[in-house]
């Protein structure tokens, strides 16, 4: 179960979205963002929670193929066809109450109760959920979740099959919890240990931080207190305490049922209302309590040396809550908001990656915390500790942009770039997932906002860019700043002042001394940029692998060059493409000086665009298109991956040879690294996750797993080594392309061809010997840095390499492989029963095993946990009598059956992934041969895998002699 802050939710409109994801990425969104109250205060507090629509009374329309529906209880739904993924229906129940409804004693238990449905309740016993849900085939925590946000709790089913007879049970599971939780005293008590276990793994030095920010900026209201709760009242919970809460908010008005997948929702709806119409309120409907409002016009410093992350100026004008009704007005006044924060954050961008700024990044964006409050801000990010300095540029700039405007030219580039991301909108609205169309519903609902499709949104948003003026977006940036609470802060930095705040503040007032002038458009980069190739690659050998079933046929290329090319067409999220380019060496081949040279280079590359081009102006080049890129090195390769839409294929093509013959580092982008690196720090050495991540995965491998990069090993590195070891590694290898999606073979063959014609390359020869061996017997110890009261039990054991390439069903090696994974389902199982529900001593328990192909000579399986401090050796027993257990009396059919239910559904949704495909056509290409034609075998293997089978294996693995063992412990 999630446990999520309302902002990280998606509550963006499309322009909000696009604005955020600077054209990267930009997935339809609806239009998300606050519906919220009228700045004066009503006396009802949360008075639109009143059981209607968004759309009703607003000159929006909803989705034209939506089925909104409300019964005459009041409890509503939301029906939507949608078939990606094929065969799969996502529903959701949205309870619109959260923590902002507790009472002073309840701080809490909105959370509490959440976990509480699964508890027990009228068709499912206490502790019978879980296992119908695997006997379904559906996992928990994947496939069966929820949270509790402040003013939302949700719980979330994704149906394996869709039939209406899975379609009743999902709503059946869905009603009980709206309705009927038994809410058992017992299951109260079992049920506190997790839920404080989930309050020591959220508890980390950057939510410390990030509450010490809500309670200086949010001071005085409501939405300072963390939804998790307090402990004392956690600690002291009983059945009555939930159960007041439970009928007072779990209403029939206030519940909103959100269906999305591949069904039809005329046939669905007689079920849904046949499941909810005797819904009723068990309990009279409390009034909310009252929230606060932000207060003070003047400006107010905040300034916290320790946030956990990488020092940050910030500014902001954070206005009063307000929530209008959804309008055609209302969006064309934030479009206009939206067009100012792109020029303005397009233009700190342009700044930071000149060598002299004072700042290594730098942006603006409009945002809506916890759908109240609108805010603008701008931060930076100080180069070297100037913080002084990268303060000033925020306040410079934005005078300048208040003082004199915008050019024509930076303003038409801002509509193009989000009227290129709508249409394209258009075209990723099939490929988007039935969960997060699902989200985005409940998103809407929940702020007060008209959730419309993408054509829709077109229709809605060209018009307006076509005639909004450039004095309405001017306009709209002085309105946004002029007023509201002015904050300015200091993070992540220590300085020396007996009044930091006061000096915070100083700096922003000295600051509008320096004088200003009309922006100077900066020259466009075109793009792509480099001379065309002087041969085109021809196909010498073609293999469509027709001897494989259907569904895992590739086809297989040769080019005269020496490029070879693997593809694999499908439509399982339509328009999407995947591709890969990988050449060279990979981790296996290089010295330790080398791995860590690599992975520091690789964040550099991530710092700016492709080839000689910076990031902004890759941005400004795409013009609002989705491109991603991104440079990586794996055991066997280096890898260049990237996605976009089928039709920005050549451009995806020209940015990643962009990126292997001409790829550009700064200075700007080693600082923006080393920064990262540092920031980063406080979770890898300061968590339990962190460390058992960071020493406790090597440890296990023996050292196969490559340690992270340190920021005192990054360090040790000149900008001069990172761009010449660069260059040598872009140079070596010959190319092997991966693509996986909606595209035409043909076609993409021949641009490849002509794009990459002239890379005739040798290939490399791998030369890389393994000498690990796995720790037996030993048992390491780490202590965490830092404050955090946490721990964590890694316990493992070493297991047969990978089966070799031409392993058949029948091979020993390829059954222990698969079988593994049926082994860790259970293990899993029993952790979760045992240490979580049964001892509370820890959140999420879970088994897994790892064998690579490209990590000879063996793999690892191990039971994982993260505790509270004090709690270790209670989890780290637990797990070894579970293990032992397995070993000594083997498992049962019930939970062989489960296990293998889940692995089954698991890999027939993992068939409607893009990134599963892609995945499966790395290892064929690169890693192992044969992937594809063992990919029936895997499932043939996990079908008929016995419980003699699997209690054999558990046997010859769980013995004491051959565990090893990484504990980690807090500060002394």
């Amino acid at each position: 179960m999630t446990h999520l802050p309302q902002w990280n939710q998606k509550r963006w409109c499309i322009v909000s979205l696009a604005i955020l994801c600077a054209g990267v990425m930009i997935a339809y969104a609806g239009r998300s963002q606050a519906h919220a109250a009228q700045a004066e205060h009503h006396k009802q507090e949360a008075f639109w929670l009143n059981g209607s629509w968004p759309h009703e009374g607003s000159d929006l329309s909803p989705h034209p193929s939506a089925v909104f529906g409300r019964l005459d209880n009041g409890f509503r739904y939301v029906l939507l066809h949608h078939d990606t993924p094929k065969g799969r229906t996502v529903m959701q129940l949205d309870v619109q109450a959260g923590s902002l409804m507790e009472r002073e004693n309840e701080a809490g238990i909105a959370h509490y109760m959440e976990h509480m449905v699964f508890n027990g309740s009228t068709h499912f016993a206490p502790g019978k959920l879980i296992t119908y849900f695997q006997k379904n085939g559906m996992s928990f925590g994947g496939d069966t979740n929820a949270h509790t946000a402040m003013q939302e709790t949700v719980f979330k089913l994704n149906l394996p099959q869709n039939s209406n007879e899975e379609i009743q049970k999902g709503l059946t599971v869905l009603s009980d919890f709206a309705r009927g939780a038994l809410i058992l005293e017992q299951e109260v008590s079992n049920e506190r240990g997790v839920i404080l276990e989930e309050k020591t793994a959220r508890d980390t030095i950057q939510s410390r931080a990030r509450q010490r920010r809500l309670d200086r900026v949010y001071g005085g209201t409501r939405f300072t207190d963390p939804t998790i709760g307090k402990e004392q009242i956690i600690r002291g919970a009983n059945a009555k305490l939930l159960r007041g809460f439970y009928e007072a908010w779990y209403r029939p008005e206030l519940t909103v049922l959100v269906m999305v997948g591949d069904f039809d929702p005329h046939s669905i709806e007689p079920l849904v209302r046949w499941t909810f119409a005797d819904f009723r309120a068990k309990a009279p409907r409390r009034e909310v309590p009252q929230w606060g409002d932000i207060s003070s016009t003047s400006p107010v410093a905040f300034y916290d040396p320790k946030s956990g992350s990488a020092p940050l100026v910030m500014v902001e004008r954070l206005h009063p809550r307000h929530r209008p009704q959804d309008s055609v007005t209302l969006q064309r006044r934030e479009l206009a908001e939206q067009l100012a924060a792109k020029i303005l954050r397009d233009r700190l961008m342009t700044l930071c990656a000149s060598p002299k700024a004072p700042a290594l990044k730098a942006f603006s964006r409009i945002s809506m915390p916890f759908s109240q409050f609108k805010n603008a801000g701008m931060m930076a990010m100080p180069k070297n500790g100037d913080w002084k300095s990268a303060l000033s540029l925020l306040e410079n700039e934005l005078r300048r942009a208040t003082t004199y405007g915008f050019t024509e030219q930076e303003f038409q580039r801002a509509k193009q770039f989000f009227m290129t991301a709508i249409r394209r909108n258009i075209m990723h609205e099939k490929a988007e997932s039935s969960q997060s169309i699902a989200e985005e519903i409940i998103a809407c609902l929940n702020s007060g906002r008209v959730y419309q499709s993408a054509k829709q949104s077109m229709a809605l948003y060209a018009p307006m860019l076509k005639d909004m003026s450039k004095a309405e977006a001017e306009g709209a940036l002085k309105r946004l700043w002029s007023t509201g609470k002015h904050v300015v802060s200091l993070t992540g930095l220590p300085i020396a002042s007996s009044t930091p705040e006061k000096t915070v503040l100083d700096v922003w007032n000295a600051a509008s001394n320096v004088p200003v002038s009309a922006w100077k458009e900066h020259v466009a980069q075109p793009f792509p940029y480099l001379k065309a190739s002087s041969h085109v690659a021809q196909v010498t050998a073609q293999d469509e692998h027709s001897e494989l079933p259907e569904t895992f046929a590739f086809r297989h290329v040769d080019f005269d060059n020496g490029m070879t090319l693997y593809m694999k067409p499908s439509t399982v999220e339509k328009r999407r493409v995947e591709l890969s380019l990988m050449f060279g060496r990979g981790l296996n081949d290089l010295t330790p000086r080398e791995q860590k040279m690599a992975q520091l280079v690789n964040k550099c590359v991530a710092m700016t665009g492709p080839g000689k081009l910076t990031r902004v102006e890759f941005m400004q080049a795409l013009g609002g298109k989705s491109i991603q890129l991104n440079l990586g090195t794996r055991a066997s390769s280096h890898v260049i991956a990237g996605s976009s839409l089928n039709k920005d294929l050549p451009l995806l093509l020209h940015g990643m040879r962009s990126i292997l013959l001409d790829q550009h580092i700064r200075q700007s982008d080693f600082d923006s690294a080393l920064s990262l690196l540092q920031s980063e720090e406080t979770d890898r050495t300061g968590t339990a996750s962190g460390l058992m991540r960071s020493k406790g995965f090597p440890f296990m491998s023996g050292g196969v797993i490559v340690p992270a990069l340190t920021y005192k090993e990054a360090q040790q590195f000149t900008l001069a080594e990172l761009q010449d070891f660069l260059k040598k590694e872009l140079a070596t290898g010959k190319l092997t392309f991966t693509a996986a999606g909606d595209f035409a073979p043909d076609a993409l063959q021949k641009q490849i061809g002509q794009i990459f014609g002239d890379q005739k390359r040798a290939a490399y020869v791998s030369t890389a010997q393994f000498s690990n061996s796995f720790p037996a017997g030993q048992h390491v110890q780490a202590r965490l840095t830092g404050e955090l009261q946490q721990a964590g039990v890694l316990i493992g054991y070493a297991i047969p390499g990978p089966a070799s390439e031409t392993a058949q069903a029948d091979d020993p090696a390829l059954l222990r492989e698969i079988r593994y994974s049926i082994l860790t389902k259970v293990l899993s199982d029993r952790m979760r029963i045992q240490i979580r529900e049964k001892l509370g001593a820890a959140y999420s328990p879970f088994a897994f095993s790892w064998t690579r192909p490209d990590f000879a000579p063996y793999g690892i399986i191990c039971a994982y946990a993260t505790t509270d401090a004090g709690k270790e050796q209670l989890v780290s027993t637990e797990a070894q009598r579970i293990l032992d257990a397995v070993a000594d009396s083997g498992i049962t059919q019930d939970e062989l059956d489960r296990a293998q239910r889940q692995l089954l559904a698991a890999r027939i949704n993992a068939r409607k992934k893009l990134s599963f495909w892609s995945m499966l056509l790395q290892s064929e290409s690169t890693l192992r041969k044969g992937t594809m034609a063992r990919q029936p075998l895997r499932e043939k293997i996990i079908k008929k895998s016995t419980v003699d089978d699997m209690n054999t294996l558990a046997k010859e693995l769980f013995s004491s002699s051959r565990r090893a063992q990484f504990t980690v412990l807090p500060q002394k």
